[in-house]
């Protein structure tokens, strides 16, 4: 069958016949046909015995077999693939969540938050503080209100932005106020080409956001990109 023809096989004791295996089923003869569709080799059809195979149209009928096989596999790929991206996308909730956790810990600062674009706006989809307790208060305040004015500014230009102390009049007043904000940086994820969202970090102490923090923080974030790549 490696030429993708049918065989006929009308003497079971000819050289090359598992003869064993034909005797235990009983096979005296057979027509076996692959199942193809296109490139793809997906089985055989085996008729016996080989008179059987006089019945009119059995080759478009061993074409249908093998379409609908194909259709099947199709499908059965197709979960798997979903089964296979909603275990990544579950890992990846996972791993974002704890580093979180342990980027605010690491750097002693509260809370690490992660916004990403959800229906065309930015949302908060993990905050969490640096004892590793979830914020669901802050979580909740960034979800029902639009995102900070720095997290738009950031995704818009691409480029890390750094409050280093509280301005109540500035348009991102209400959240430095509701959530007790000191200091604060946002840093974008993912790339020019291909924006993801931003990562933002804060603390209530003043000017906390130092050029070593800041890089390490940059780079966390680009640990975040790759995450949200898959």
């Amino acid at each position: 069958l490696y030429d993708r023809c049918p065989v006929l096989v009308d003497d079971v004791e000819a050289p090359g016949i598992p003869t064993a295996v034909c005797r235990e089923l009983g096979v005296s003869s057979a027509w076996v046909a692959p199942l193809d569709v296109g490139d793809q080799r997906l089985g055989l059809l085996v008729v016996e015995p080989v008179a059987a195979t006089v019945a009119p149209g059995l080759e478009r009928q061993v074409d249908v077999v093998a379409r609908a096989l194909s259709v099947a596999k199709a499908w059965y790929l197709a979960d798997q693939r979903r089964a296979e991206l909603d275990l990544l996308l579950a890992l990846a909730g996972d791993t974002v969540e704890a580093l979180c956790r342990g980027l605010a810990h690491h750097l002693r600062v509260a809370r690490a938050c992660v916004f990403l674009v959800d229906n065309g706006r930015l949302v908060a989809t993990h905050a969490h503080h640096a004892d590793g307790s979830a914020d669901r208060e802050g979580y909740r305040a960034f979800t029902e209100a639009a995102a900070p004015a720095i997290v738009d500014e950031v995704f818009r230009t691409r480029t890390t932005a750094v409050l280093h102390e509280p301005n109540l009049n500035m348009p991102d007043g209400w959240w430095l106020d509701t959530c007790g904000i000191g200091a604060a940086v946002a840093i974008p994820i993912g790339t020019p080409d291909g924006p993801l969202g931003v990562l933002t970090l804060d603390d209530p102490r003043r000017r906390r956001f130092t050029t070593p923090v800041l890089a390490l923080a940059e780079s966390a974030a680009a640990q975040f990109g790759v995450l949200y790549e898959w």
